[in-house]
């Protein structure tokens, strides 16, 4: 079992070539966001495997918000854990407890969703903090399409 890095730079679009190719770099819904490479670790005799990455949305000035996703998929490959937590600048971190039934990326991105505050106050943040939801999940599904059994 293994995360196969050039499947979800192609599941995104998008290819590695930020950050010395250790990132990507895209628009989504007019803001700017940026994935860094995924790190995986299989269990033992391929028992499972849990893959997490950083998403920066990016607002420039060392104001850029901070999402981690960490995501866990069975012997078969089967997405079986997902959650995801967001640091942002002078606010309260947002952490969405683990996700283990149903549409577990629905899941991450309706419990973000939940936590967001409808106005932060900061020029030219909101509409890109309000689309943090779809680009988690956005990445979840790309990273799901990248596991290899």
């Amino acid at each position: 079992m293994k995360f196969d890095q050039s499947k979800f730079a192609k599941a995104m679009d998008d290819k590695w070539n930020k950050k010395d190719d250790q990132a990507m770099e895209y628009k989504d819904d007019g803001s700017e966001y940026r994935t860094w490479r995924q790190d995986s670790s299989a269990c033992y005799l391929n028992g499972g495997m849990v893959v997490s990455t950083k998403i920066d949305h990016i607002r420039g000035g060392n104001k850029d918000d901070h999402i981690i996703v960490i995501l866990a998929y069975d012997m078969n490959g089967k997405l079986a854990l997902g959650s995801a937590s967001i640091q942002m600048k002078k606010e309260d971190p947002i952490m969405v407890k683990p996700i283990t039934e149903g549409d577990i990326a629905q899941g991450v991105k309706n419990g973000i969703k939940k936590q967001l505050k409808s106005d932060y106050g900061w020029s030219g943040s909101d509409d890109g903090r309000q689309n943090i939801p779809n680009v988690v999940k956005m990445n979840i599904d790309a990273m799901t399409k990248s596991v290899v059994v």
